[in-house]
């Protein structure tokens, strides 16, 4: 008794999450959301807000579209506030010749139904929702500055209203909507329970007809080579003199090729095959012959041996 006691406690603004949005574990360029499996991991990019995705939605025919914005539903039916709920779902209204649908009837709003030509599809759910239709011209179709709002089902089929579209036109004009006719809405949303996320990957292969278009891009680093070379691998510990390995590399080889390397004179010096993975395109030399000797300073000339096509070059060692 008579004693204080302070909480502290954290708060989670993503619904069901046990996320922070902010949290160091969701930071961008950490990657925390999977372990690797089979040489893979993934990274997800998480829509945090529900809003309206601008660039995605649209009318299939762009000759014919009015102007439209959409934004959570509020708004006054008499006295009452509605206030509306950022539903995480795409949306397509779909147009056909007849009427194929009418628009619901609230008593208590003075809400009317309307038959229209239209239909309103939840993309994400697979399913027709309902619907207010304000038609402020009262000709039955969508005109200029009329209003739609949709509405979705909750619990004991208790009315959700979500998404509110408001139609304008430049200079009055009018369209005609029929058959093949849509508006697709599309809303960024958070990944939610019962998503599921299916991927297939592909095996690596080499593209010949790029790898013949890059073969201009082989190389011999470095060249020429000298007695002491920045490129060579460093002294091991405890050893002061001397110098370390000796080497020059063939880079940008096509997978598979084969390195023939001979002296001035046409003699064959020794063969290199690339016969690592495809990923990796370097053979290194170290400067011996197939005997296993020395090779003399001088000029060497090369020839890379490949199912894509031949390159050739030559080799300058420098004492």
């Amino acid at each position: 008794y008579g004693e204080t006691y302070y909480i502290s406690y954290q708060y989670y603004p993503v619904y069901k999450s046990p996320y922070m949005e902010g949290n160091q574990n969701l930071e961008r360029g950490e990657n925390l959301d999977t372990d690797i499996f089979d040489g893979i991991y993934l990274s997800f990019n998480n829509d945090w807000k529900i809003e309206i995705d601008t660039l995605a939605s649209g009318w299939s025919d762009p000759s014919k579209a009015y102007m439209f914005t959409i934004d959570v539903i509020d708004t006054y039916f008499g006295t009452e506030r509605l206030l509306g709920l950022r539903h995480p779902s795409d949306y397509k209204i779909e147009f056909a010749d007849g009427i194929v649908d009418t628009s619901l009837e609230i008593p208590e709003y003075f809400v009317r139904p309307i038959p229209v030509n239209f239909k309103i599809r939840n993309v994400t759910d697979d399913r027709y929702i309902d619907f207010i239709f304000n038609d402020i011209d009262r000709n039955r179709k969508l005109s200029p500055f009329d209003e739609i709002i949709l509405v979705e089902s909750g619990n004991d089929n208790q009315r959700i209203y979500t998404w509110d579209i408001f139609f304008t036109s430049m200079e009055d004009t009018v369209y005609t909507y029929g058959p093949g006719d849509t508006l697709t809405i599309r809303i960024k949303k958070p990944f939610r329970s019962g998503d599921v996320f299916e991927f297939t990957t592909e095996l690596p292969a080499v593209s010949n007809k790029t790898a013949k278009q890059q073969l201009d891009r082989i190389k011999v680093v470095p060249n020429p080579y000298v007695v002491a070379t920045t490129h060579e691998l460093p002294l091991p510990p405890a050893i002061t003199s001397g110098r370390g390995e000796r080497k020059i590399e063939f880079i940008h080889l096509p997978a598979g090729a084969k390195v023939h390397i001979f002296t001035t004179r046409g003699e064959h010096v020794i063969t290199l095959t690339h016969d690592s993975n495809i990923f990796d395109g370097t053979v290194a030399w170290n400067l011996k012959t197939k005997e296993n000797l020395d090779i003399a300073a001088g000029i060497y000339f090369y020839i890379v041996e490949s199912s894509v096509g031949k390159k050739t070059g030559k080799i300058a060692v420098i004492k």
